[in-house]
């Protein structure tokens, strides 16, 4: 029943956060490191112990930084969404996803000045819901920050807001 089942992880530095159970509900995907940008990487484990923990991106082979909020695709592909720190000077986060068992993380996103954040993917994971944070009205007396949700469509390689934070402008 999935009830008081511990998963030993070990060896992966000091911090444990933001799980997402996979498709068929066997594994979790984790980020895991230590301090706020140092070392953090994706990983998978066995719920019930089997296997894991196992990198499945680890920062500085595929991807720039600290990785956060991995969630795997609904639809039984188990493809995962994540957000990654850009390399230093170029402010933001940007959206990948990756295979599984790791390989070349594809980004998703790469407007410089901007945060994609919290990827959420649709049922038929087709789409992802991202949070985006980004200046409107740069440089101008009202200036201010934004963060609005965009939809991803991964099959026609577009996007569109979803919902504008219209209390911020």
């Amino acid at each position: 029943d999935g009830g008081n089942q511990t998963v030993a992880v070990k060896n992966v530095r000091t911090s444990l956060a933001m799980p997402s159970w996979s498709a068929d509900g066997t594994e979790l995907v984790f980020s895991g490191g230590s301090g706020f940008q140092q070392g953090w990487g994706i990983y998978r484990a066995a719920v019930d112990g089997s296997t894991g923990p196992e990198f499945v991106v680890a920062t500085g082979t595929t991807v720039i930084g600290p990785v956060w909020s991995p969630t795997t695709a609904p639809d039984g592909n188990e493809w995962i969404a994540f957000q990654d720190v850009r390399p230093a000077g170029a402010y933001g986060t940007d959206i990948f996803v990756v295979d599984p068992d790791g390989g070349t993380a594809v980004n998703l996103t790469s407007e410089i000045g901007v945060s994609w954040q919290y990827p959420c993917w649709s049922d038929d994971a087709t789409q992802l819901a991202v949070a985006w944070r980004h200046t409107v009205n740069a440089g101008a007396a009202d200036e201010a920050v934004r963060n609005d949700l965009v939809l991803l469509d991964l099959v026609t390689d577009t996007s569109g807001t979803l919902v504008v934070d219209a209390g911020n402008i």
